[in-house]
């Protein structure tokens, strides 16, 4: 409920009287406002007068202040016609006081800082005019007891006093009564209606908000700047900055990065996020809050944040070899001798290093587990291709086939495919173990050895060995 700012008082007595308010701020910041109070008043006749004691009594946004409006006996209004002098209860013929109808005021009632918040756009104004006692306090003569100067609201005794306990003095302060004090307002302590000031003026949202570049490699999260930039917001002193990796911000999933004094910021995303790692399609935006001078922001929701476009980390993604075949003494591709050999060369290209390059190669036997492996360095070039001298491990018998697959892994420690694509796994190369084997008998003991065959001009290692068993040859 409230009441209006110019009325009638609720009051019953005579002469009936009427009120009117106003009201000035000044210095609004962000927790207080300075307010001055002002109320007018005036009865309905000419002849109507008044000539006891009227105060005020108020509270705004909860603080409260006493003011007293008049302290003596002299006359508003007139009792008789012509004048009358007596101490301080006086009244005289064609003075401004001497016409009831003339208005009394602005009187200032209240003058003090109160408390508001930020976003409130109104005054809470209780106002109450009030009776103190000016007669029956042990005065005599014209403060002496008197039946109209009433200081309550009818059926209660003493003093009405709005914000505590009524107080048992003066005249009627134990005598119940059937009417009303002429100037009493406010009864149930309503405010005033719709006591406008309008909120405290935020800062504007910051315009423009952007970050470059808009893409960076994996590699680089490490090296490469992330700079933001915004147009200076009206009202600002600074600039609250957030790192989010939502584009809805609704999720309120933001970061808070800092204040910053400028309207650019230079900052690493993956620090921010807590991640030891960023990998390819990471995503963030750069939020920007605008605080005035006294720590006021635009706004402290998610509608007072703007947001930028959005930087975007990529990985290129290194390549295995797609071409690869070893070469054993004989000669041939992918042929090597069934006991092993030491000085195999492994022949390889079609690699490829991205953001992570290649930091290791491995030959892995599928069958057993066998492994070698070295690094890019240690290899050298020939015939357009990456070289690999090594010792090939051998196999227990001889005409057998074994796969190996030739493996990548990069800088992280990571797989690294054929074409970059998990699913195409790595380069196998089919292997063949050839070779025949003999034992000669020196007289003492039996030696094993490799069967060679000479064919009348060189000697050749034998891929098999055959024996005839007087009806056919098999092989061994």
């Amino acid at each position: 409920m409230s009441i209006p700012w110019q009325a009638h008082v609720q009051a019953n007595a005579r002469p009936e009287t009427y009120y009117s308010y106003s009201v000035n701020t000044s210095n609004r910041t962000s927790t207080s406002i300075h307010v001055q109070l002002f109320v007018s008043l005036h009865m309905r006749w000419w002849s109507s007068y008044y000539s006891f004691k009227i105060a005020h009594e108020c509270k705004v946004n909860g603080v409260y202040q006493y003011q007293d409006i008049k302290t003596t006996r002299y006359m508003w209004g007139h009792q008789w016609e012509g004048s009358f002098y007596e101490g301080d209860l006086w009244w005289q013929y064609g003075t401004y006081d001497y016409d009831g109808t003339a208005w009394h005021g602005p009187f200032c009632v209240f003058d003090a800082d109160v408390p508001i918040g930020v976003d409130d756009t109104n005054l809470h104004i209780i106002p109450c005019i009030t009776q103190p006692p000016i007669t029956g306090m042990g005065g005599d003569g014209i403060y002496a007891w008197n039946h109209q100067d009433v200081n309550n609201w009818a059926g209660a005794g003493g003093w009405w006093r709005p914000f505590g306990e009524d107080e048992q003095i003066g005249s009627y302060a134990w005598n119940g009564h059937h009417y009303d004090g002429c100037w009493l307002n406010n009864h149930y302590l309503e405010e005033l209606d719709n006591a406008y000031v309008g909120a405290y003026p935020r800062p504007d949202v910051p315009p423009n908000v952007k970050i470059t570049p808009s893409r960076i490699n994996v590699a680089k999260q490490d090296t490469q700047w992330v700079t933001g930039t915004w147009g200076a917001a009206q009202r600002a002193s600074s600039y609250q900055t957030f790192i989010s990796s939502v584009a809805d911000v609704a999720q309120n999933q933001q970061v808070y990065m800092g204040n910053v004094n400028a309207t650019k910021n230079r900052f690493l995303c993956r620090p921010w996020t807590g991640a030891d790692e960023l990998f390819d399609g990471a995503k963030f935006y750069l939020g920007v809050r605008a605080v005035d001078s006294s720590g006021v922001t635009s706004r402290n929701d998610q509608d007072g944040i703007a947001w930028s476009n959005s930087v975007t980390y990529f990985e290129i993604p290194s390549q295995s070899p797609n071409v690869g075949y070893l070469i054993g003494r004989k000669g041939t591709e992918d042929e090597i001798l069934f006991r092993g050999e030491s000085g195999a060369k492994l022949y390889y290209s079609g690699q490829y290093d991205g953001s992570y390059p290649i930091a290791k190669l491995r030959l892995y036997r599928e069958s057993d587990g066998a492994t070698i492996d070295w690094t890019p360095g240690e290899a050298t070039t020939s015939v357009g291709k990456s070289l690999r001298k090594m010792t090939v491990p051998g196999v227990d018998r001889p005409r057998e086939e074994r796969v190996w697959e030739l493996r990548a892994y990069n800088t992280k420690g990571r797989p690294v495919y054929l074409g970059g694509v998990k699913a195409n796994g790595w380069l196998k190369i089919n292997v063949t173990y050839y070779g025949g084997v003999i034992y000669v008998f020196d007289g003492e003991e039996w030696h094993e050895g490799i069967c060679y065959v000479y064919d009348g001009t060189s000697w050749h290692e034998s891929d098999a060995v055959h024996v005839y068993t007087g009806s056919d040859w098999k092989t061994i």
